[in-house]
């Protein structure tokens, strides 16, 4: 995606993508003191070396970055490279051969930034380097405590201005009465006409209770004015329903079936929990018989998703995590939200590691029935790693996700999925064998990605449901899972882990 068509989540590079998250630091790092580029890659080679679930040779990290180096000038590989490297050994003939490299593409500016990217591109699950700004970010999004504006901005490539296509409810963007569409002109007097995002993102970031002054206007009017806001907290609820009614306002049931709810997460995290307990007792007021739980998309916290896991579970194992050095037990404890009530899960090969996680305790558990087609996700969790000496730190795999028997929730990219045409009982058994989720109602993809969840205020109702949701609501009155009986007593906080 070019930075023109994305879109920056409250002024922050979304972050979690296909592995769910934990934030780790690096307490055996190499004593290495990385002075040249040299010993910098080399270094980062010794710290994925000590630190990835899974990781590649040294001599295959190098060569994914020197190809990468060779490919941005334009150059074809020469014959006999993945040789040559194949037989350096010492860190000595390393560095000596990284040195011939610098010296032959000198000239080009950004030699360590592709040299390194080039290197992490070989790691499974990908990862990337962040620095001590953006780590400090991620850390707030990830407790849902971000200190910022509460403005999503994108390009309007028209008029050459930072756009706000959204604005977060309750926010010092939206108490100061900015509308989504607005175009930012300047920040603190300075323009910003063609500017890259990542430069607007900087001159909008700041500490809370400082303030920042932008000029706005209209996309087609002459007529601009200035805003001061003061940087805070934001919130950014984590539960979608069915229908945006008003800002911080959510319609859970369905418009065609008032007794069926409708849950969609866009990000698992800390106050996913609280969340869901509020909109529990505002449903056991509309005596819903279903909830349907879309998993298609979104992404997670590792702790928050099993803290979410434990919340639908009466009892029994999670899944397990494994590390480097042990594999650590999840289980729920007795009681759970939405007791007697029978839950359905919507999947798809973009479901999430997080999702597909939260998934696999479910069905394991027959919780829930499973909707959609196979996931694909790649199920690792990923940690920041700090790098010895340097602000910066890599994103990458330190764990896998198991499910409660113990089998990989680890899809390979071109595994041969299961026909859609098998049957319950066939599906079953392949989803013990693989271990990666398969539906117990398996749809093709021309049904499985539908939507209806609508997020413009007062939007419309519908009147009739797409095929997908249709299947969902005849697995909820027709398929029996263990719902958790009504007499058992709800915790308070119930999540705990062994080993």
């Amino acid at each position: 995606m070019t930075q023109k068509q994305c879109c920056v989540l409250i002024l922050a590079v979304g972050f979690i993508s296909n592995g769910v998250f934990a934030f780790t630091e690096n307490p055996e790092n190499t004593s290495r003191n990385p002075k040249s580029l040299e010993e910098r890659i080399l270094t980062i080679t010794d710290v994925v070396l000590q630190q990835h679930i899974d990781p590649p040779t040294r001599q295959e990290m190098i060569l994914a970055g020197v190809k990468a180096i060779y490919y941005a000038d334009n150059r074809q590989v020469p014959k006999g490279l993945s040789q040559r490297i194949s037989n350096l050994t010492t860190s000595d003939q390393f560095i000596a051969f990284l040195k011939d490299v610098s010296a032959e593409f000198g000239k080009e500016q950004n030699l360590e930034a592709i040299l390194t990217k080039g290197v992490l591109s070989s790691l499974p699950c990908g990862a990337h380097l962040i620095g001590a700004k953006n780590n400090r970010v991620q850390e707030q999004l990830a407790a849902n405590r971000y200190v910022g504006v509460g403005i999503a901005i994108s390009l309007n490539q028209h008029e050459g201005y930072p756009a706000i296509p959204s604005v977060i409810y309750n926010g010092p963007a939206w108490k100061a009465g900015i509308k989504p569409g607005t175009l930012i002109l300047k920040v603190n007097d300075k323009s910003m006409k063609s500017k890259a995002l990542t430069h607007v993102i900087q001159h909008l970031r700041g500490e809370a209770g400082s303030e920042v002054t932008i000029s706005i206007r209209q996309p087609g009017s002459q007529v601009s004015h200035k805003v001061t806001m003061t940087r805070g907290r934001v919130f950014i609820p984590t539960v979608e329903g069915s229908r945006k009614i008003s800002e911080g306002e959510w319609q859970y049931t369905l418009d065609t079936a008032r007794d069926i709810a409708l849950f969609r997460f866009r990000r698992i995290g800390p106050s996913t929990l609280h969340e869901l307990r509020q909109i529990e007792n505002k449903l056991r007021k509309e005596n819903i018989k279903g909830i349907i739980l879309d998993l298609r998309s979104g992404s997670g916290i590792l702790h928050d998703t099993i803290i979410v896991a434990d919340s639908f579970l009466d009892g029994g194992v999670i899944g397990h995590i494994q590390s480097l050095d042990s594999t650590q037990k999840h289980e729920a404890r007795p009681g759970a939200l939405f007791q007697s009530i029978p839950l359905v899960v919507l999947v798809n090969k973009y479901t999430s590691s997080s999702h597909v996680f939260l998934t696999a305790a479910l069905q394991d558990n027959k919780r829930a029935i499973v909707v959609g087609e196979p996931t694909s996700g790649q199920t690792y969790v990923r940690s920041t790693v700090s790098l010895p000496n340097r602000n910066d730190k890599i994103v990458m795999a330190t764990a896998l996700m198991q499910r409660g028997d113990g089998t990989t929730l680890l899809t390979p990219r071109f595994r041969s999925l299961p026909s859609v045409s098998h049957t319950f009982e066939k599906t079953s058994k392949l989803k013990m064998k693989s271990g990666f989720i398969l539906p117990d109602h398996p749809l093709p993809p021309s049904i499985v990605n539908s939507n209806i969840v609508r997020r413009g205020g007062n939007s419309k109702r519908l009147t009739t449901l797409p095929p997908l949701f249709e299947k969902a609501i005849e697995a909820l009155k027709n398929d029996h899972t263990q719902v958790p009986s009504a007499t058992t007593k709800r915790r308070v906080n119930k999540a705990t882990s062994g080993s």
